[in-house]
């Protein structure tokens, strides 16, 4: 059984996985999540939600949504190289 799992892109944290996932955000991507699925995406409590990490409820998440937040906490913290190799077609 999984207890808890993390994973880190250039020495930077991105994701934290235990009952829920907790994804690496800005403060303007958590206020568009929380606001566009508050079911699905809470401010984590304390000081770490008030810099934008956010709570992904795993039960209520579909592909899109976790697929989407992955990527985006990815965006978060790549270094601009990866990325852009990423974004190359």
């Amino acid at each position: 059984m999984l207890a808890e799992a993390f994973l880190e892109v250039g020495g930077e944290l991105l994701l934290h996985l235990d009952v829920a996932l907790t994804h690496r955000g800005r403060i303007e991507q958590q206020e568009i999540l929380v606001g566009a699925e508050p079911g699905i995406f809470a401010p984590v409590k304390g000081g770490w939600g008030r810099k934008g990490w956010t709570s992904v409820i795993l039960a209520a998440a579909d592909e899109a949504a976790l697929r989407s937040a992955i990527v985006q906490a990815w965006r978060n913290v790549a270094p601009p190289a990866l990325r852009r190799t990423a974004d190359s077609p």
